[in-house]
């Protein structure tokens, strides 16, 4: 039996692979159990870490796991000699500043941390070289994701000007929402771009503007769907401006009062009427042109206007029928830009969808997001009356449980919030071959502990270890 990247199995997968692994043991036969701990960041969809880290939970006969049957695979076959030593110095220097700053906080368990990293340390087999470059960027005069987003072009015109291709760099997100921005950043340069979150249409602030518009035309009684199209038309035209609760009541103002009518372009909303006759694909073209939205060449756009005039031809002129395909195929290829096989173009993906590639070149343009849970559900359970007799219950995320029954459950989850934070930067920093590239924010004067990962980034690179 092999079982390959143990360290995302679940509890519930382990129960039942256990049996066929016991059974293969008793019969005298072989098992390989191949996962590094530090790889492990789907704790999200039930990865259990723990059970690689504690020997699978004592579900397998003593003596199995020894010096002879356990080892550690130590030498680094894809990084070149700069990289794997970068990372050995840094893993090892945040593995134990993490510790003590956990232990301050006085959370349970921190020694988990150092011995997931124990045998961070490798080899080198690569050939010598490499580069690694660690920026922290100005955060006072303008947004630093912006200056992170004008560095990234030029560093892309540079490594070409050195001879690698555009396949051969890959950019590295935490969110898909960020590797969104990126491609279309990189799209306004005339850079090409494979990906497949940024890829679909449905991911483009123009196409999502022209569908709530649709949905609005198919029912002008959609208070939802006009709502969207302001909210939509503002993060298109004044990204930075802050969205209030004003937008959503919009549709209960009198039209001289309201947003719908202010904001929005006269030609458009002086044409809603006459909008609502025309078959898709010529609607379609008029609000293109009534929303300015072909000023710039878009990709977006324009395969946006091939699939509605496919539509149009070969299936029906009717909006409503339209939307109802769109929902249905938002999230397929078949409403995503088509890239040509082999096409020489910057790859942009997740971090988790990074697992297990390489790459020449890796840049992570925005390596800089908070790394304690403040968001989502907590399932704990209290043995304090009375809520031990209400078994596993649901509780809103928040700091606010470190005074509660439920500390220890939130504390303990705040470790394994850490611990996921760490293991998606090895993930990220062990894809390159050749070349890393890191753009992180200034530490602020005022920020206090390390919440967030520009904070661990700088007291690396600060810290005597």
């Amino acid at each position: 039996i092999l079982l390959d990247e143990f360290q995302d199995t679940s509890e519930a997968q382990w129960h039942s692979l256990a049996y066929l692994v016991n059974n293969s043991i008793a019969e005298d036969n072989q098992s390989l159990v191949v996962g590094d701990v530090k790889q492990s960041i789907y704790r999200w969809r039930g990865g259990e870490m723990s059970l690689l880290l504690n020997n699978m939970a004592g579900t397998i006969p003593p003596g199995y796991f020894n010096a002879e049957t356990e080892k550690d695979l130590a030498t680094n076959y894809r990084s070149r000699e700069h990289i794997v030593k970068f990372n050995n110095a840094f893993f090892i220097a945040t593995a134990k500043i993490l510790e003590h700053e956990l232990s301050q906080l006085g959370l349970p368990n921190i020694t988990q941390i150092s011995k997931a990293y124990s045998s961070v340390s490798q080899k080198i087999k690569n050939e010598k070289g490499g580069f690694v470059e660690l920026v922290f960027l100005p955060t006072k005069e303008k947004k630093w994701t912006l200056t992170a987003e004008e560095k990234l072009i030029i560093l892309i015109g540079q490594l070409r000007e050195k001879g690698y291709n555009m396949r051969d760099i890959a950019v590295l997100v935490r969110r898909n929402s960020e590797g969104n921005t990126v491609a279309e950043v990189l799209a306004e340069k005339g850079i090409k771009v494979i990906s497949s979150e940024s890829l679909l249409l449905k991911n483009s602030p123009k196409i999502r503007l022209l569908i709530s518009i649709l949905h609005y035309l198919a029912d002008n009684r959609n208070v939802i769907a006009k709502t969207e199209i302001i909210v939509n038309y503002l993060l298109l035209t004044k990204p930075e401006l802050e969205l209030d609760h004003s937008i959503f009541a919009d549709h209960l103002q009198e039209k001289e009062d309201s947003l719908f009518y202010k904001i929005l372009p006269n030609p458009f909303t002086d044409e809603l009427d006459n909008l609502v006759k025309k078959p898709l694909y010529e609607l379609v073209e008029m609000l293109i042109q009534l929303l300015k939205l072909h000023l710039n060449a878009d990709t977006y756009i324009q395969r946006f206007q091939d699939l509605t005039l496919e539509y149009n031809t070969k299936q029906s002129p009717d909006i409503r029928s339209f939307l109802t395909w769109w929902e249905e195929k938002k999230d397929s290829s078949d409403t995503a830009i088509i890239v040509p096989d082999g096409e020489d173009a910057v790859t942009v993906m997740t971090i988790h969808k990074a697992k297990g590639l390489e790459f020449p070149i890796v840049i992570m343009p925005y390596a800089d997001w908070g790394v304690i849970p403040n968001k989502g559900v907590l399932w704990a359970s209290s043995e304090r009356e009375p809520y031990n007799e209400m078994g596993i219950i649901p509780l809103k995320m928040t700091s606010t449980l470190e005074k509660t029954y439920f500390a220890e459950a939130y504390k303990q989850e705040v470790l394994q919030s850490y611990l996921d934070n760490l293991n998606m930067l090895y993930v990220a920093f062990t894809r390159p071959v050749d070349r890393l590239y890191i753009f992180t924010p200034q530490k602020s004067k005022s920020a206090t502990g390390l919440k967030r990962v520009s904070s661990i980034l700088d007291a690396v690179m600060h810290s005597p270890f």
